[in-house]
């Protein structure tokens, strides 16, 4: 915690960040959360997000559930897109406050006002009791702290946490409709000041394997090469 506090800090110049992706099977880490609740970012620890509608899950998945864009301007490469969000094994988070000494709290992700943080036990027959409150918790939060030099330029490190690591999994490139990438990629074009190029991350699939067997005259000619010739061709030196 101590290295990251002093990277963030950079001897005072700030222009560092730093993206944290959490998840709700990784073993508790309260030291890393306690850093997060310090820049504005509240992890509930032991917990899963489990969504109650339906209608915002995977059939009998209740915790691989689906999230809302904010639509800040960490974001606006992918504000105006048609695009789904949606993540499995995601961690409970607030933000824990708008604004505190020189940070800046924003949310950029958010589930429905339907998810409970439920235990990490529960599965498609679990059911909460009224003990379990529904509301919307964040799934992306972004925190800048900004420092003023002598000539009254703006410097900043950012923190950005994830609720979970499935966001940037493999398994949703494949779909289309799902904006997990292009969003996490927004959001560090902003923070790293890259908005206005054209940086982008291109996934390549392997559509086919093929192997082809090669000839048995081709087969034979190596085989006189390098267990015929090349021998004798050593003792001759020899």
């Amino acid at each position: 915690i101590e290295l990251i506090e002093k990277f963030l800090e950079n001897d005072g110049k700030k222009g560092k960040s730093l993206a944290v992706f959490c998840d709700s099977n990784s073993t508790d880490m309260p030291n890393l959360y306690a850093f997060l609740e310090e820049w504005g970012i509240s992890c509930l620890s032991n917990t899963i997000l489990f969504e109650t509608d339906p209608s915002n899950h995977l059939t009998d998945e209740p915790t691989i559930l689906g999230f809302v864009n904010k639509e800040t301007d960490y974001t606006k490469s992918v504000n105006s897109a048609d695009a789904v969000y949606i993540a499995d094994a995601n961690v409970p988070m607030k933000a824990a406050y708008e604004n505190y000494g020189k940070r800046t709290t924003t949310v950029l992700l958010e589930t429905p006002e339907t998810v409970v943080a439920a235990p990490l036990t529960a599965d498609a027959n679990w059911k909460p009791s009224a003990d379990y409150k529904k509301q919307a918790y964040a799934n992306a939060i972004l925190t800048e702290e900004v420092k003023y030099d002598e000539d009254l330029n703006e410097n900043k490190s950012t923190v950005v946490a994830f609720s979970s690591t499935d966001f940037i999994s493999s398994n949703w490139t494949y779909y289309d409709a799902v904006g997990n990438n292009s969003f996490a990629v927004a959001v560090f074009k902003t923070i790293g000041g890259a908005e206005n190029t054209d940086i982008s991350f291109v996934d390549k699939t392997v559509m086919s394997y093929t192997f082809t067997q090669p000839l048995q005259n081709s087969v034979t000619l190596v085989r006189i090469i390098f267990i015929g010739l090349i021998p004798l061709l050593m003792v001759a030196l020899g």
